[in-house]
C-alpha cells in the first residue's frame, strides 16, 4: 500500500455461494488507513442479520487493489459476526397499571435464525424485580410491555381526585433466557413508573 497514493476504500460484498452466508441488498464501503506498506485498517459494515460470510476488496480510485501474500488475488473471504445486541432502550414512561410499550433497538435479534431463544425484560427497583417477555419485531426491533407495578394511595378520611405522581426509577436490563445481553446501554436507563392515587369518597358513619 502506498502511503502517498491517497484515497482507498474498503468494500465489503455479501457472499452468497459460500455455505451458510446471509445475504444483504447492497455491498457496505468505508473509508481505509494506510498503516504501513503492509497494512491497513477500516471498519466492518453492521451487517443486517449480524452474522455473514462476506468478501472484501480494497479499492484505490475506483481500481481494485491485489493482496499479496497467503490471500493473493484482489479479495478474500471472512466470516463476520457481531455481538448479539448494540443498542440503547428508548426512554419512556409508564404508567402504574402497566402495559405501556417499551422499544429495545439494537441489531443481531436471532429469533428468526434460533427459534429457541427467549428474550425478556427484567425491571428491578428496590424492593424486587419483575420480568416480561419481549417479543422480537425484526431483526433489530424488540419491545417489551411494562409490568402492573404501581402502588394505590388510599385515604379513608377524605376524597382525592385521580393523579400520578412519580414513584422512582426502575432499572432495565435485557436477558436473552436466563443470561444478561452482553453490551446493551439498558442497564443505566430509566424508566419512571407512576403510582395512581383514585378517587375515594369516605365519611363516617355515626
Amino acid at each position: 500500500f502506498d502511503l502517498r497514493a491517497g484515497f482507498y476504500r474498503c468494500v465489503f460484498a455479501p457472499n452468497p455461494v459460500m455455505e451458510g452466508s446471509i445475504r444483504e441488498h447492497e455491498p457496505a464501503s468505508s473509508d481505509a488507513t494506510v498503516l504501513d506498506p503492509f497494512r491497513m485498517t477500516c471498519l466492518t459494515p453492521a451487517l443486517q442479520h449480524g452474522a455473514a460470510t462476506t468478501s472484501l476488496h480494497v479499492v484505490q480510485n475506483s481500481r481494485k487493489v491485489a493482496f499479496a501474500g497467503s490471500f493473493g488475488g484482489d479479495q478474500f473471504f471472512f466470516h463476520h459476526v457481531v455481538e448479539l445486541i448494540s443498542g440503547p432502550l428508548h426512554y419512556n414512561l409508564g404508567p402504574a397499571t402497566g402495559s405501556t410499550i417499551l422499544v429495545v433497538s439494537g441489531h443481531g435479534f436471532d429469533e428468526f435464525y434460533d427459534p429457541t431463544s427467549q428474550y425478556t425484560c427484567v425491571f428491578s427497583r428496590s424492593d424486587g424485580t419483575m420480568h416480561t417477555l419481549a417479543k422480537i419485531l425484526n431483526f433489530s426491533t424488540i419491545t417489551c410491555i411494562t409490568p402492573a407495578w404501581g402502588r394505590h394511595h388510599s385515604d379513608s378520611w377524605g376524597s382525592k381526585d385521580f393523579e400520578q405522581k412519580p414513584l422512582g426509577p426502575v432499572s432495565v436490563q435485557l436477558f436473552k433466557g436466563d443470561k444478561p445481553v452482553p453490551r446493551t446501554h439498558a442497564k443505566e436507563d430509566e424508566f419512571l413508573f407512576y403510582s395512581v392515587i383514585r378517587n375515594i369518597s369516605a365519611f363516617n358513619a355515626g
